[in-house]
């Protein structure tokens, strides 16, 4: 591999850093880590792009337990419905439901701000 290569390498796992994409990220470094290290020599840009590709694969985890969180409490707040009859109490049903859904997505924004 030379020094072409770990130039094409370096250009794709920039391009692939500033898309803020994880499956790009994910695939750019799997395909262009031996060209962008070559003789094991380290590459800072090859280090940032697995930083950012944790950091993303984190974000993606958290924003799915909140969605699984949001779920779980609308199911909750359905359960009680059919319990209590129904439609008995709508006004506190939508409450709770847009409670759960405001709480989930400042979740979701704190998560991405860190």
């Amino acid at each position: 591999l030379g020094a072409k290569a770990s130039a094409e390498g370096e250009a794709a796992l920039q391009a692939a850093m500033e898309s803020d994409e994880l499956p790009q990220l994910r695939d750019a470094i799997a395909a262009h880590a031996e060209a962008v290290e070559p003789g094991g020599v380290l590459s800072p840009l090859l280090a940032r792009a697995r930083e950012r590709r944790d950091e993303l694969g984190e974000r993606q985890r958290k924003d799915k337990k909140a969605q699984k969180r949001t779920r779980q409490k609308l199911e909750r707040v359905r359960r009680q419905q059919q319990q209590e009859g129904g439609a008995a109490r709508p006004a506190e049903a939508a409450a709770s439901t847009a409670g759960a859904a405001a709480e989930a997505a400042e979740a979701g924004a704190v998560d991405r701000a860190a």
